[in-house]
């Protein structure tokens, strides 16, 4: 077996037991050396026959990267070593431990993981060291005594024992002291302490030197330089070169254009004549869009878009400030914008409706008002103004004053023709070159209730059956109105004294009969139906509806006569005229034709007989008065052949001649 050799100075052998580490100790810059046969160490000899020992293989777990390339262990030996010198300083700086834990894996047959920490013991190879040589500080020659200046630390790569442990002072030490503050997390804060006046006039610089010391046997140490310059007490207050500034500019200046600069000068040296430039807060509130100062060299430059119109002069406060804060200097910037015709016409309408409107009755006279119009152009002189001109056949513009317009009719209007109109007003500066502008006016030409409403037809017909309200339906009348909204709006209405026989619905116009018509009565009636708008006020159209009634025949026929008397002589021959009865009813011709007949039952049957059609009674025989001086006869009147329920009484009477 290899020997186990080098630096090695404790060995904690923790044993075989599960949880339990091994411990090892190696002094930091050694060369590469032998640690220990970890599988002895750990008695996996003891605990394995020497076989399976034998067989074991050995490997480190994952290594933090800082540590990797430091340590390797044999694979079949078990032997952990130091691969190369280990610098503790370098991988563990100014830590109180620096402490290797690996996790040695043992396989084949078995698999257990060993657990190790190597401690890198740490030598006082290092000496404290300030991070420069030299370090610069002022003072002003004003400072009171106990004035403090904060001096740089010294580091120490090496653990704390063998760290920095304490400060020295060396060189004025009658001007100044050291003060040195440890706080709670171990560091310190360093300050040196003024103990006596100082006079810039009698010594302007001071040379120091902080040395460091380690906790080292014997002890290192490090140096840093001091240098403290006496400053000049600030006593003189800038002053700008002129106490006002003007400058004229033109309003489409490129932005982070300069516009001026200002100067100020102070008569102390250093950073006590140094200055800078700034604006006033409420300079800075109100204009710092628009402009920025260089606060080095007092340059004004615009950042904004500046506008004539908007402003026509800006005055800028302007301070400068050396590095006291109350001394300051105050100077005044006048910035006039030169006006450009930038601006066309702005025209404006006054108090339109919601949907940018303006409504005029169909109705209005010419010359009334339309619309009131703003025209303004923000650019000043000539190159505000301006004028307007209207080209319409409807309409005209009028100016009022500078500013103002009015627009008028100046025709008459139908809107059943137009309904609206584009005005269309062109504004005209007088700059060079001149601008315009174009306003569109849409003029809403409002209904008035100027039409009738109108049938689309003059004369309706309609029939009906007499004595039939079974189907009361006659016709549907319609009728349009040129007007819109509640001025074409249409309702249907009767005329009173037709309004007890029929109606008329006041929405669909349809025309129905309400009570039985008689055609004895009246064969055609002609109504009027009105169609009256909701216009303020109505408007009414009229159509006349003809309805013919078609005659039933319900009337009974009636003879001319409530009784015939006729005479006729003795022996006359058969056939002789004896008279003539007449029968009408009120129905029409159709229904007025008879058949007129003497009742079979009728006694004077025998002796008389009837043209059916003339109603001219006849003889049929010889008449003899000394048998019968009254005949009584019963005639018949039907549309039909007998039998017939219309009879009439006729007497005949013979006389002797």
């Amino acid at each position: 077996m290899e020997q186990l050799s080098g630096m090695i100075f404790l060995l904690l052998l923790a044993g075989p037991v599960c949880g339990e580490k091994l411990t090892y100790t190696v002094r930091e810059e050694n060369p590469p050396a032998v640690i220990s046969n970890i599988g002895e160490d750990a008695e996996l000899d003891k605990k394995y026959s020497a076989d399976v020992f034998a067989q074991l293989r050995y490997t480190l777990g994952d290594v933090p990267a800082k540590y990797q390339g430091l340590l390797t262990i044999d694979e079949t030996s078990g032997i952990l070593r130091t691969v190369q010198r280990i610098d503790r300083d370098m991988i563990c700086p100014s830590e109180k431990q620096c402490v290797i834990a690996l996790q040695v894996q043992v396989k084949s047959p078995h698999f257990q993981i060993i657990l190790v920490d190597v401690t890198i013991e740490d030598l006082n190879d290092n000496a404290p060291w300030f991070p420069t040589a030299v370090v610069q500080r002022t003072m002003t020659e004003a400072s009171l005594l106990g004035a403090t200046l904060t001096l740089p630390t010294a580091d120490d790569l090496d653990s704390p024992a063998f760290g920095v442990q304490w400060y020295n002072l060396t060189g004025s030490t009658d001007t100044f002291e050291l003060k040195i503050r440890r706080l709670s997390d171990g560091s310190v804060i360093i300050t040196l302490v003024l103990k006596e006046r100082l006079d810039r006039e009698k010594k302007d610089s001071y040379t120091v030197q902080l040395i460091a010391f380690d906790g080292g046997s014997p002890s290192k140490s490090g140096s840093v330089t001091i240098n403290v310059q006496v400053l000049d007490v600030n006593d003189n207050n800038p002053q700008f070169d002129e106490q006002t500034y003007r400058v004229s500019v033109k309003e489409n200046m490129r932005s982070n254009s300069r516009v001026i600069q200002v100067r100020a000068h102070d008569a102390d040296i250093g950073p006590n004549g140094a200055l800078t430039y700034r604006f006033a807060s409420k300079t800075k509130k109100a204009l710092g869009d628009l402009f920025s100062i260089n606060d080095t060299n007092g340059e004004i430059v615009v950042t904004g878009k500046l506008d004539y119109e908007e402003s026509s002069t800006y005055t800028l406060t302007v301070l400068a400030q050396d590095k006291n804060p109350d001394s300051l200097a105050q100077t005044t910037v006048i910035i006039t914008v030169q006006d450009l015709n930038d601006n066309a016409p702005k025209i404006k309408l006054n108090d339109p409706e919601a949907d940018g409107s303006v409504h005029v009755s169909e109705l209005t006279e010419t010359g009334s008002f339309v619309a009131h119009i703003t025209v303004r152009d923000p650019d000043g002189g000539v190159n505000g103004m301006f004028s307007c001109t209207l080209n319409h056949d409807h309409f005209t513009i009028v100016q009022l004053y500078e500013t103002e317009f009015k627009i008028v009719t100046s025709a008459g209007f139908n809107r059943e023709v137009t309904e609206s109109y584009d005005v269309e007003v062109v504004c005209l500066d007088k700059g060079e070159p001149p601008l315009s502008s174009t306003g569109h006016i849409t003029v809403n030409i409002m209904d008035e209730n100027d039409h009738n409403p109108r049938f689309r037809q003059p004369t309706y017909r309609a029939t009906i059956w007499e004595n039939d309200v079974s189907k009361p339906f006659l016709v549907m009348v319609e009728a349009f109105d040129e007007d819109v909204g509640e001025n074409a709006n249409i309702s249907y209405r009767l005329e009173e004294e037709v309004s007890g026989i029929f109606n008329i619905d006041s929405i669909s116009g349809n025309l129905t009969v309400k009570v039985p018509l008689d055609y004895e009565q009246v064969h055609r009636i002609q109504i009027n139906v009105l169609a009256v708008d909701h216009g303020e006020p109505a408007l009414t159209g009229t159509a006349a509806v003809i309805i013919d009634v078609i005659d039933v025949d319900d009337e009974d026929p009636t003879f001319s006569q409530k009784h015939y008397m006729f005479e006729v002589a003795e022996n006359e021959p058969s056939d002789t005229r004896v008279d003539q009865v007449f029968a009408a009813d009120a129905d029409s011709a159709q229904f007025n034709k008879f058949i007129l007949s003497i009742d079979r039952d009728s006694e004077a049957h025998a002796a008389f007989a009837l043209d059916s059609n003339s109603g001219v009674i006849y003889t049929r025989k010889m008449l003899d008065r000394e048998e019968q001086d009254v005949h009584q006869l019963t005639v018949l009147a039907c549309q039909r052949w007998p039998p017939c329920s219309y009879q009439h009484h006729v007497s005949v009477c013979e006389s002797n001649r």
